[in-house]
């Protein structure tokens, strides 16, 4: 009922005529607040709120329906309604219609499982928008650091997600280690790894672990320019291209050596005019 409430409300908001002097999006842009204040949110989580009701009540009839017998959460509905956002409406209804072909894949499936789905079917329909889309994500990386009193600081940011799993590796191995070598010195494993990441970012810390980017993808992303997304481990489904991308180095600003590691026989089309040339040959170690 609210979010068939909610986009009444944008569309009375829309169909107003503007008071003299103010634009007619003016109005518009205010409703996500009003939406915020009846719900106790903040104002951005208004917007989203909006956004999503309109997608779900325009563009996905069978997630609605889902939605409307309590089948499926809001907080469910709302991810999916988000991550196809930004795909055309009729292309919104066809991810629509795959999502519901088999409902029981819902039960048990985590928020980050049904996140990496959608995302998934996504980036197979219109794969240079996803790119499009990640692009714009990556140039708003940042890295802040915000006083929370008590003589602490909180540090947030945002970083492409290759450069975040290994930042991740990095601070989980050497926080593996103090504890196994017994230098814990009473400190939790996050204490640990907070610790550890001043010390590598200032310069006290000159120790650096081994590590890996896993990146899974069949032999045909790899080598034919599939469509089919990829996987990466520790953060979920990325784009074909972005992964080409991640093994070529292209745009990466770490320098590192790649691996590939056969799970199973490749299935190569021998024609050399469909391979990559900045690519391993078919059988490579690396």
């Amino acid at each position: 009922m609210q979010a068939r409430d909610t986009t009444a409300l944008h569309t009375a908001a829309a169909t107003q005529s503007p008071e003299p002097g103010k634009k007619r999006d003016t109005g518009v842009r205010g409703t996500g607040t009003q939406i915020a204040l009846a719900r106790s949110e903040t104002p951005a989580e208004g917007t989203r709120h909006l956004t999503g009701s309109r997608i779900l009540c325009a563009d996905l009839p069978r997630t609605m329906a889902r939605f409307t017998t309590g089948t499926l959460s809001e907080n469910r509905a709302m991810l999916i309604a988000t991550e196809v956002q930004d795909l055309g409406q009729e292309h919104r209804g066809w991810a629509d219609e795959q999502l519901t072909l088999n409902p029981e894949d819902f039960a048990g499936e985590s928020r980050k499982a049904l996140g990496d789905r959608v995302r998934a079917l996504v980036q197979e329909i219109e794969p240079v928008t996803a790119l499009e889309r990640i692009d714009d994500a990556r140039s708003r990386r940042f890295l802040r650091l915000i006083p929370t009193g008590n003589m602490t600081m909180r540090l947030i940011g945002q970083n492409p997600a290759e450069h975040g799993v290994l930042m991740h590796q990095v601070l989980s191995d050497l926080a593996d280690s103090k504890t196994a070598a017994g230098k814990g010195q009473g400190r939790t494993r996050e204490q640990i790894r907070a610790d550890e990441f001043c010390g590598l970012v200032t310069g006290e810390q000159n120790i650096s672990p081994r590590v890996e980017i896993e990146l899974v993808m069949t032999d045909r992303i790899l080598f034919q320019a599939e469509a089919e997304p990829a996987y990466l481990q520790g953060y979920g489904t990325i784009p074909a291209a972005m992964a080409r991308q991640l093994v070529r180095g292209r745009d990466m600003e770490l320098k590192l050596m790649r691996w590939i590691r056969r799970t199973g026989a490749l299935d190569l089309d021998p024609r050399p005019d469909l391979r990559d040339p900045g690519l391993p040959e078919p059988g490579a170690a690396h």
